[in-house]
């Protein structure tokens, strides 16, 4: 099928607007690259000083880190992926068949960059867990890890959150609307603009989720010795009212493996994170790449 990952050719047609469009909000100069690699093409967008250190960012598309990378940017040198077996330019040749296809693309990725060595590695819901599981098999190259609210990772799913999995994957827009419902609620609280801020989440969430055919390996957890093979220099940053496991539970785990990691849990935010307290998580993730949570 030429329209592969999509449903088909108008759905390819209609999300490549869709992506063009809210790209338009991308708030710095960024060179746009598609790298080829094994499992498809990957599409990179690198900014920041050349000869900064690497700052590799992982979610299910570039998109999510709109609201961070200007602040990363100045003082690393960032490449932010579309995952291939996610949403996005990414163009994928095959479906991924198992959590190793996912180190293998971002390892033939990473290899295509230069980036060898010293890489600080940064993602969010997905992308923490593909970039957990490719700091277990590859840590001699990771510098720093920051894990925001990584899918599973840490802890099974909930069985709440197993329940909200079933109902998205349904072809019905109520469901999507409820599940941004609950897990922004307390960003939604704030204020009208914001729900309708949330509203439009809700939206391009059904329609990316409905554009394309499902091909993604449902996430795992690292058993204590992967968990423990990530080394000091990890930081976990979750909300205290997050739906996917227990902040508590999930703070407590990773000190029990990693007693020298950094976790902080942000009170009165859920799964959102990154949006409901942006310039916190920016500050926080900054601070920590740049060695100031050493001092």
């Amino acid at each position: 099928m030429s329209f592969f990952p999509f449903r088909s050719e108008k759905a390819k047609k209609e999300y490549a607007a869709f992506y063009s469009d809210k790209s338009k909000g991308w708030p710095i100069a960024s060179e746009n690259r598609m790298l080829n690699t094994s499992f498809g093409d990957t599409y990179i967008k690198v900014s920041g000083p050349s000869g900064a250190p690497p700052l590799v960012l992982l979610a299910n598309n570039s998109l999510a880190w709109m609201g961070s990378i200007k602040i990363l940017s100045k003082s690393f040198r960032t490449y932010v992926i579309d995952n291939i077996f996610g949403f996005g330019l990414s163009v994928p040749k095959r479906k991924a068949k198992c959590s190793g296809d996912y180190v293998l693309w971002l390892d033939e990725v990473l290899n295509g960059l230069g980036l060898s060595h010293d890489i600080n590695l940064v993602g969010q819901f997905k992308g923490g867990w593909i970039a957990a599981m490719y700091a277990v098999k590859n840590n001699n190259r990771v510098k720093k890890l920051i894990l925001i609210s990584p899918n599973a990772t840490i802890l099974p799913f909930s069985f709440i959150f197993h329940i909200w999995i079933i109902l998205l994957s349904m072809p019905l827009r109520i469901f999507t609307i409820l599940y941004i419902n609950t897990i922004f609620k307390e960003y939604i609280r704030l204020s009208k603009s914001l729900k309708l801020i949330a509203k439009n989440i809700a939206d391009e969430i059904y329609f990316e989720r409905h554009s394309y055919i499902r091909q993604e390996v449902h996430e795992n957890v690292l058993t204590d010795k992967e968990m423990a093979s990530l080394g000091s220099s990890v930081y976990l940053i979750i909300g205290s009212n997050e739906i996917m496991y227990s902040a508590k539970d999930a703070k407590m785990r990773t000190l029990n493996l990693l007693p020298h990691a950094k976790v902080d849990v942000l009170e009165d935010v859920g799964h959102e994170i990154l949006m409901a307290k942006s310039s916190v998580v920016n500050a926080m993730m900054n601070n920590y790449l740049l060695g100031k949570n050493d001092i």
